[in-house]
C-alpha cells in the first residue's frame, strides 16, 4: 500500500493562483480606500480653513475671503493669498452668497463681526461629493453632506 506524500505540481501552482487573486484584489480595495480617506481629509482640511480664516477675520479686524482657483483644483485666502492645492482628482467649487457693494470679491468672505456673505462650498472626487454650507449672519461653517 502506498500512502499519499506530498502535493502535485498542478495543486501548488493553482493555490499559488488563488492566492496571488486575493492579494490582487486587495491591494485593489486598499488603493480605493486610500482615495476615500484623501478626499474625506480634504474635506475636513477645508472646513478647518474656512473655520480659522473666520476667526482671523475677527481677531484681525479685518476682512477676508477664501475663492477658488482658476483650475478648481485649490483654493486660496484673500487678500493673504495662501494657497491650497489639491489634488489632481478633487474639484472645489465655491457658490457665495451676495457680496456688499464695495468689497471686491469672488468667493465666500468673512467679516470682522463674524458674519459673511454666506454660501456654499463643494469638494468633488470620484469618491464622491461633500457640500459645505457657510452661514451668512453667524459665519458658521458646516459640513452638510459627505457622500
Amino acid at each position: 500500500m502506498t500512502g499519499f506524500r506530498g502535493f502535485t505540481l498542478i495543486e501548488l501552482l493553482v493555490v499559488l493562483a488563488i492566492i496571488s487573486l486575493a492579494i490582487g484584489i486587495t491591494a485593489a480595495n486598499l488603493s480605493r480606500g486610500n482615495a476615500g480617506a484623501e478626499f474625506k481629509s480634504q474635506n475636513r482640511k477645508l472646513v478647518s480653513m474656512l473655520r480659522h480664516t473666520r476667526n482671523r477675520a475677527i481677531s484681525e479686524s479685518s476682512i477676508l475671503g477664501l475663492s477658488s482657483i482658476e483650475d478648481g483644483h485649490g483654493y486660496q485666502i484673500t487678500p493673504t493669498g495662501e494657497t491650497v492645492a489639491l489634488s489632481e482628482n478633487i474639484t472645489v467649487d465655491i457658490q457665495p452668497g451676495s457680496v456688499p457693494a464695495g468689497i471686491d470679491h469672488s468667493g465666500i468672505v468673512f467679516f470682522p463681526d463674524g458674519s459673511s456673505n454666506g454660501g456654499l462650498v463643494q469638494l468633488t472626487s470620484a469618491e464622491g461629493k461633500s457640500d459645505i454650507e457657510i452661514n451668512w449672519l453667524t459665519g458658521e461653517v458646516s459640513l452638510v453632506d459627505e457622500k
